[in-house]
């Protein structure tokens, strides 16, 4: 069982981490590229047969047929706005490409070798959630390391630094309460990511029992320490769970599990609090922002500007690099 798990399941656990974090171990290089271009030798040389057969799929032409209409869609709206308003966006059309190119076809690759790999494995298609859950505590264990041990949390922040040019990385009003962890990009999409990956385990739990909640702590970590975006997430996650248990009558089961998660909850806060009080006092804060004028995240998601309507060709077309 051990041999089996070093030798099949381990080395796809490794690679989902990759996929899911994109830690920046070469300079300038994106992880991903890496991961698409080994994946795509892999399935060149080994499922060929396979990728043809999934490939003829109706509903696979069809998402193939949606991306050129929104590529076609998108260069049209440049046009017109280069046309109206003079200006030229290289720069952000250039990352506008690259983003919606990393989701697709790069990140389809790297997920099709997935699958193909636990079909050829005899691995079953259910243990990929189960391997995202472990590849998040992997995240866990490096935040909880850079959080106890300052010289880990240096040594990991020369590196993101040094390999993507994020300033934000050299800043010591950011760095003193976040930056807890190793990712390509642990600014917003971070704490989106993995405010979702903590509350993967909640609905996991409920047909592969609840000894996976006591994942959620350890995940729950992760955005608590880094993003405010990533609890709001997990918060409204963990609301939808309890009306999905509510709902179909499961809440009796989990009591027990419930209390026992507050307290660990409650307890981490305590030491975070005792180790790192800027960071409970940073998210304090901005929980706050809601109920008064301290500022936060209210204050942007509240703000004139931020809600403000653009003109009528912008409305219609964007700008022409973020209207995607």
């Amino acid at each position: 069982m051990r041999k089996n798990f070093l030798k099949k399941e381990l080395p796809i656990i490794i690679y989902i981490f990759f996929l899911l974090f994109a830690p920046p171990v070469i300079k300038n290089i994106n992880i991903l590229l890496i991961c698409f271009i080994f994946s795509s030798i892999i399935i060149l040389i080994k499922y060929r047969k396979q990728v043809k057969e999934i490939l003829n799929y109706k509903n696979i032409k069809k998402i193939l047929k949606l991306l050129i209409i929104y590529y076609l869609w998108y260069f049209f709206t440049i046009i017109l706005n280069i046309i109206f308003t003079k200006q030229v966006y290289l720069y952000n059309y250039f990352i506008n490409v690259y983003s919606i190119l990393l989701i697709f076809p790069i990140l389809f690759v790297c997920c099709l070798h997935i699958i193909l790999y636990c079909n050829e494995n005899k691995i079953s298609l259910e243990n990929i959630f189960k391997y995202i859950i472990i590849s998040g505590l992997i995240q866990s264990g490096i935040t909880l390391l850079s959080f106890v041990f300052p010289e880990v949390k240096s040594f990991l922040l020369e590196i993101m630094y040094n390999n993507t040019g994020e300033k934000l990385y050299i800043s010591d009003y950011h760095t003193m309460r976040r930056f807890y962890g190793f990712a390509n990009n642990m600014l917003d999409s971070f704490g989106y990511g993995t405010g979702l990956l903590a509350i993967f385990p909640l609905f996991y739990s409920i047909k592969n029992g609840k000894k996976w909640l006591i994942t959620v702590p350890f995940l729950l970590i992760v955005p608590f320490l880094n993003s405010r975006t990533g609890l709001v997430v997990f918060f409204l996650g963990f609301i939808i769970w309890l009306i999905y248990l509510i709902k179909n009558k499961y809440l009796i089961n989990y009591k027990k599990v419930l209390v026992a998660f507050s307290v660990i909850f409650v307890i981490s806060i305590v030491i975070i609090y005792q180790l790192k009080p800027v960071t409970i006092q940073w998210i304090i804060d901005d929980f706050l922002s809601f109920f008064g004028n301290r500022k936060g995240t209210a204050n942007t998601l509240f703000s004139h500007n931020f809600w403000k309507l653009p003109n009528f060709l912008n409305f219609i077309f964007g700008t022409g690099y973020n209207v995607a």
